[in-house]
């Protein structure tokens, strides 16, 4: 939270003798303190050779409106590897797709269908039900993600972010909450 914080971190990112994960941890730390300076460095940080600081980029962009993300990030839906496609599928997601060409609502297609199933691969861990959730609700699909955060507490009925996240669809809803259970005004 220091003053030179923002170029500091940037010194890091920059550093290529710097190990990738510090790197990566650096740009992440960056998401604070966008500014058309460290927005330079984040635009490189999406073109990075390191798969790292690639996916840290592409969750630093995440401070950017939806609408906003794509002319950033969009190569990185054909990225050669899976956990990068998959990872840029999720953060543009709410890219509005009258944005977009044929070719590259396909390529976002894809990628969500790639990080839709590495969560499905983990579908027996709350978080990933979790995840799904958020995704769907994020796409104003409440009935889906309703269902995903309950599949979540079914498999850990004290997994506080299930209910975390719940209970905030349930107020954007104008939901009472009654013991778990929405019941609508």
């Amino acid at each position: 939270g220091l003053p030179q914080a923002e170029v500091s971190l940037i010194r890091v990112v920059n550093d290529l003798s710097t190990p990738d994960i510090a790197r990566a941890t650096a740009v992440l730390e960056l998401a604070p303190y966008l500014s058309p300076l460290s927005g330079q460095v984040l635009e490189r940080a999406l073109k990075d050779d390191s798969p790292l600081v690639r996916i840290a980029a592409l969750r630093t962009l995440e401070m950017l409106p939806p609408a906003n993300r794509f002319p950033f990030a969009g190569h990185l839906l054909r990225d050669e590897l899976l956990a990068v496609r998959a990872e840029a599928g999720r953060v543009l997601a709410g890219t509005p797709m009258n944005q977009l060409g044929v070719a590259d609502r396909g390529a976002l297609q894809l990628a969500l269908k790639d990080w839709f199933d590495t969560q499905q691969f983990n579908g027996d861990r709350p978080g990933s039900r979790v995840n799904l959730g958020n995704l769907q609700a994020q796409g104003g699909n409440a009935t889906a993600a309703e269902q995903f955060y309950r599949q979540a507490l079914k498999l850990d009925e004290d997994f506080m972010p299930a209910y975390l996240n719940l209970a905030d669809l349930y107020r954007a809803l104008g939901c009472e909450v009654s013991e778990i259970y929405c019941d609508p005004r």
